[in-house]
């Protein structure tokens, strides 16, 4: 949308020309408005799933995701879910303008759980209590995760406002080295990350193949075994 004078203008690449939406005396968003809120409500749940869908098929999103993937030696193809199929994706709960909302791509659109005065976590906790409660104690396939902000910015921050203070010269240097922290934490995840994402099958393949040229693999995997039927059978005595 543009403006040009007085009047608002639609450029569309696929019309053969610019489209006059009309004259605006001072706020041209007061025409715009009506003309999105009337496309928005067009769009239908299918037009959703098809544009998430071009977000999912974002080339840059998937090869972040798949490097985080299990290395195999051999790729197979994978039968679609059906309908008993556990099928795992992420839900979101979000705070927004009082109320509390739950995010599932697997919906049509949000679920409004309702209004919250100032401790938005106090509508979510019993949602979250109520569907772990439907798992057995043993059951490990979810995971519940927290987005914060930024701790190194936050503490920036309060250092940048304690640093005019000579009587707060100490807690400015108990931020300083949890700002030290916090990057060495950052430091150890990229680590981490790189040593996740590495591929290192090729790397064992290639000290099997080596190991069974020396005649050095069946014996070293005979005495693996034998180390763990000894650890079982010294678990099973002390049970």
């Amino acid at each position: 949308v543009s403006t040009q004078s007085t009047g608002v203008y639609e450029l569309d690449g696929l019309k053969p020309g610019p489209i006059d939406h009309g004259a605006y005396s001072e706020d041209w968003i007061s025409v715009v408005r009506p003309l999105l809120q009337t496309r928005i409500a067009m769009h239908s749940a299918t037009e959703i799933t098809f544009n998430l869908m071009s977000l999912t098929n974002a080339d840059r999103l998937r090869e972040v995701h798949n490097s985080f993937a299990r290395q195999n030696m051999f790729e197979f193809d994978s039968k679609a879910a059906e309908k008993d199929d556990d099928v795992y994706h992420f839900v979101a709960f979000v705070p927004f303008k009082g109320r509390v909302y739950e995010l599932d791509g697997l919906k049509p659109g949000p679920i409004d759980h309702g209004a919250y005065s100032e401790d938005w976590i106090s509508v979510v906790r019993p949602l979250l209590q109520t569907r772990i409660a439907m798992h057995s104690a043993t059951e490990i396939t979810f995971n519940l995760m927290a987005v914060v902000g930024d701790k190194i910015h936050a503490l920036q921050k309060q250092m940048e406002a304690m640093s005019g203070d000579p009587a707060l010269a100490g807690q400015l240097v108990e931020l300083k080295d949890s700002v030290l922290r916090e990057e060495e934490k950052r430091a150890n995840y990229k680590i981490e990350n790189i040593r996740r994402k590495h591929n290192y099958l090729p790397l064992i393949m290639e000290m099997l193949k080596i190991l069974s040229e020396k005649g050095m693999l069946l014996p070293l995997t005979l005495k693996a075994k034998e180390k763990i039927a000894a650890k079982e059978k010294r678990e099973t005595q002390k049970s």
